[in-house]
């Protein structure tokens, strides 16, 4: 009898911290997806935009947004929880195109206003377009 105690004391001691360290490997792995797959997302949305904002085609552009949701939006629930709409993706690149965050966007940017500029546009068609869809 003591000798099963002792061995069912034995398997947790070591079981725990095996869990533990299965846990913080996955949390770790999901932190660098989630990093890589943001970076991923907000420079395919750069290039689209800077491949739209001097021919003002805000259908074509919406298009290709979809294509990001697709492709890499979807795929991560964290991406999913934090980006949820084209409008809040926009926002959140401008935001980080004000703040000149160079590990995000591409400071270097001839013509910033205008593509600021378009992005607000973008904005406010894509809430025109939810509001005449309900």
């Amino acid at each position: 009898m003591n000798d099963t105690i002792l061995m069912l004391i034995l398997l947790g001691v070591l079981v725990i911290p095996i869990l533990y360290l299965i846990w913080e490997i996955n949390f770790c792995l999901n932190t660098v997806i989630y990093t890589r797959q943001k970076k991923k997302m907000f420079k395919s949305l750069e290039n689209i935009l800077l491949s739209y904002y001097n021919k003002n085609d805000t259908t074509a552009c919406f298009k290709e947004i979809n294509l990001i949701f697709k492709h890499i939006i979807d795929r991560n629930e964290e991406l999913k929880r934090n980006y949820a709409s084209v409008d809040f993706l926009l926002e959140k690149y401008l935001i980080e195109l004000n703040a000149q965050n160079k590990k995000v966007v591409n400071v270097n940017i001839q013509d910033i206003n205008n593509l600021k500029a378009y992005i607000l546009q973008l904005i406010d068609e894509f809430k025109k377009k939810i509001q005449w869809n309900k």
